[in-house]
Parts: structure tokens; C-alpha cells; sequence
């Protein structure tokens, strides 16, 4: 029983830096176009701020790498 919870806790660890590292490559990938593009968009009013989007990319990436150390 003991083993099993050690085993899960490290499969979560793994996903979760996984799915961080693949983020943070990914967004260091798109860095450079986003201030023309996406700036550029016309945006409706509810869009959120720009600096939201950090913490929550960061937020999805860490209950994603959760999700696949469990499965």
C-alpha cells in the first residue's frame, strides 16, 4: 500500500513537470510573434487581461501533468 502511494505521488511529480516543461518550451516557441499578432487582434470586451493569462496557462499545465500522473 505504502509503495503504491510513493509510486502515484512520483508519477504525478513526473506529469506534472512534464507538462510544465512542454508549456514553457511552447510559449518560448510563440514569445517573439505574440506582441504583433496577438496584439494586433480585435479583441471582444470580456477578454481577459493580459497578465491572467500566465497563472492560468500555468495552472492548466499543472492539473494536466496531475491528471496523467494519475491515469
Amino acid at each position: 500500500m505504502r509503495r503504491q502511494k510513493s509510486q502515484l505521488i512520483l508519477a504525478i511529480i513526473l506529469g506534472i513537470i512534464l507538462s510544465v516543461a512542454v508549456g514553457f518550451l511552447s510559449s518560448k516557441v510563440t514569445q517573439p510573434v505574440i506582441a504583433s499578432w496577438y496584439a494586433g487582434l480585435t479583441k471582444p470586451f470580456f477578454s481577459p487581461p493580459n497578465w491572467l493569462f500566465a497563472p492560468v496557462w500555468t495552472l492548466l499545465y499543472v492539473l494536466m501533468g496531475w491528471a496523467s500522473g494519475r491515469v
